[in-house]
């Protein structure tokens, strides 16, 4: 069974997959390759990043870009609280 903490990952890796394609013909965000095809890394780079990873709290948390004009990558991503975007 997957830990908590990894399902709310999961899904705030799947949720960033479908943002990258839902934004059009040509206007894709891009997603750097190692997030894209191994989601064991973006669950690293979520903890060494903040993520907390205790049950309630983590639906309060989004995955934002920082730079709006570059992809998700890790150089450019941060947690911010839902009600902070």
């Amino acid at each position: 069974m997957m830990e908590a903490k990894n399902y709310w990952l999961y899904l705030h890796w799947l949720q960033m997959l479908d943002s990258a394609d839902s934004h059009g013909a040509g206007d894709d965000i891009p997603v750097c390759e190692e997030w894209k095809t191994d989601l064991q890394a973006f669950v690293d780079w979520a903890v060494a990043n903040g993520y907390p990873g205790h049950g309630q709290a983590d639906r309060k948390l989004t995955l934002e870009r920082i730079d709006k004009d570059r992809g998700y990558e890790p150089g450019n991503c941060r947690w911010v609280k839902k009600h902070d975007r």
